[in-house]
């Protein structure tokens, strides 16, 4: 080997090597062990990322890591309601004449039967989270009713 390094240094070539500190034998048994644990940290890697990027579409989509399976977003699946709401029986014509004239913050139409024999009706509305209460006749003037 040293009259190998000779040659070698005396006609200008020079290589660089390096000596394993175990025999072959040695680095072939570890070889595959090393690469299954290589492997192994690979896909747990993977699989943590994975992770990240389902939380990240989930916060995204408003969902909080922890409730996402409990709490889902049901503003998509809910139809509107259905509004005004009815208390008992309102004429058609009379549910169309408030319609029209207290347009979408109408919530609640309530008939009252007075004692002329006439109805009267009990209209609510939210405007801006206020409930109001307004006591008309059919064509939506105000009623006053004395006990």
């Amino acid at each position: 080997m040293k009259k190998m390094m000779i040659l070698l240094l005396a006609a200008g070539i020079c290589s660089v090597t390096a000596i394993p500190a175990r025999t072959n034998a040695q680095n072939m048994q570890e070889t595959p062990k090393q690469d299954k644990r290589d492997k192994k940290e690979l896909k747990k890697e993977e699989k943590r990322e994975k992770k990240e990027q389902r939380e990240q579409r989930k916060m995204e989509n408003g969902m909080t890591p922890y409730s996402y399976s409990y709490n889902y977003n049901y503003n998509m699946m809910r139809p509107p309601a259905a509004l005004p709401v009815t208390e008992n029986f309102v004429p058609a014509d009379v549910m169309a004449s408030f319609r029209n004239k207290y347009g979408p913050s109408l919530y609640d139409i309530t008939t009252l039967n007075l004692d002329n024999g006439s109805n009267a009706y009990v209209v609510r509305m939210i405007e801006n989270g206020v409930a109001q209460s307004i006591t008309v006749d059919a064509s939506g003037s105000p009623v006053v009713i004395t006990p």
